[in-house]
């Protein structure tokens, strides 16, 4: 073998070692963003940041090479999205999606790449507030898949357009599709509080917080009811243990929530 031929030969396998690499970190995204499909946490994945900034930068070789690499394009998008770069994350679904629709033929081993990709362009907008559009990708996710996790989701975005009934709804058929959902029964709860019913809403916290008894936001949430119904000392109970969950998982967002839920009047006075 020729030196030419000899480097020409080192080249590829180490392109393909590049590749080969990325795949199995995007094979260990896709697994985790499955598994979101049913326990949906704003698309949080336990990949630390820099991982996902690596990831990317495998997956736009693995895009140059072949521009038509559906699974690259979509967990590129999830690992976008992972950052909070809601806007890029969209391109790169869209992209998933024109593919698809311009090539028939790439659906036969990859629709529920389809429907993720619409699924999550969903939260992508609602995310950014585009709920009426967020709506649209639920809607036709649930009809590639009538699954719990479109479901909710599009229940979180009609009930950010005050369409109360309509979330209602959607939530009662991500319950019975998925039972073992906690966000789902999270989600009806806040619905449920917010038409006056606290007791309804307690127990769906309730049994959110049975499921998942790390979910700081239903204790949260239950806090607040417990409150409106001049259970004070029951609600300080949770938001205790709110605010201990939010320490234990660095939650800032979280502890703001607690934060401004006990001292009502504490945002009014904090710095932009």
């Amino acid at each position: 073998m020729t030196e030419n031929k000899k480097e020409k030969f080192i080249g590829r396998l180490t392109f393909l070692g590049a590749v080969f690499g990325m795949l199995i970190v995007g094979g260990v995204i896709y697994y985790l963003l499955i598994q979101n499909k049913t326990n949906h946490t704003s698309g949080d994945v336990s990949i630390s940041e820099q991982a996902h900034f690596e990831a990317i930068a495998g997956y736009d070789a693995e895009i140059r090479h072949d521009p038509e690499d559906l699974q690259a394009y979509y967990n590129r998008a999830m690992s976008k999205f992972n950052l909070g770069h809601y806007t890029a994350a969209i391109r790169d679904f869209d992209n998933v999606i024109q593919l698809f629709e311009g090539k028939p033929n790439l659906r036969g081993g990859n629709g529920n790449l389809l429907y993720l990709a619409y699924a999550n362009r969903g939260v992508s907008r609602s995310n950014l507030e585009q709920y009426s559009a967020a709506i649209e990708d639920y809607s036709v996710a649930l009809r590639l898949d009538a699954s719990a996790y479109p479901y909710y989701m599009r229940a979180w975005a009609r009930y950010h357009l005050g369409e109360r009934f309509g979330a209602l709804l959607d939530c009662d058929r991500a319950v019975e599709l998925d039972p073992n959902n906690s966000n789902a029964y999270w989600y009806r709860g806040r619905i449920k509080s917010d038409l006056g019913n606290q007791f309804d809403a307690i127990s769906d916290y309730n049994i959110a917080i049975q499921i998942d008894p790390g979910h700081g936001e239903a204790y949260l949430s239950r806090a607040l009811a417990k409150e409106k119904l001049g259970h004070s000392n029951a609600a300080a109970d949770d938001f205790d243990r709110a605010t201990e969950l939010a320490d234990k998982v660095r939650n800032t967002k979280l502890k703001d929530k607690i934060f401004d839920a006990r001292n009502p009047y504490a945002k009014y006075f904090r710095s932009e």
